[in-house]
């Protein structure tokens, strides 16, 4: 609705001018219909630049939301194809290969993490002085 309204108060605000300046280029007497159309658009732009700034400001605010609308509507779709895409994915499969791709995306096996248990005969110190190494 906003849009509509800059652009018919955007014509209104063309078409005052273009009365105005008629009168005023009749009351001089020059009849000159191009000179008319040029000096009217070279008048209303910075015109209606001025003077209907308010109403450009609710439109661009109003185009601005429904782009914004728009495209979070369209993430959204996204996302859902792509989270109903991994659900049957995983449903596709047995329920053993689930288990195997799982551990799998967890990292190399045997790799010790800081605070895990040291496997049977393997080194409790690895620094120089007997003490465990400091890593960081």
């Amino acid at each position: 609705m906003t849009v509509l309204r800059y652009t018919l108060l955007r014509f209104m605000l063309l078409f005052a001018v273009l009365l105005v300046l008629w009168l005023l280029l009749a009351a001089v007497d020059v009849h000159n219909p191009p000179l008319l159309i040029i000096l009217t658009l070279v008048v209303s732009v910075p015109l209606s630049y001025v003077v209907l700034k308010g109403p450009r400001t609710a439109m661009t605010q109003t185009l601005a939301d429904r782009v914004a609308a728009r495209t979070a509507e369209a993430q959204g779709d996204d996302d859902a194809e792509a989270e109903d895409a991994e659900v049957e994915a995983l449903s596709a499969q047995p329920e053993g290969e689930r288990d195997q791709d799982a551990e799998g995306e967890l990292g190399a096996p045997r790799v010790p993490q800081r605070g895990d248990e040291l496997a049977p005969g393997a080194a409790a110190h690895d620094g120089e002085d007997g003490r465990p190494q400091q890593h960081g």
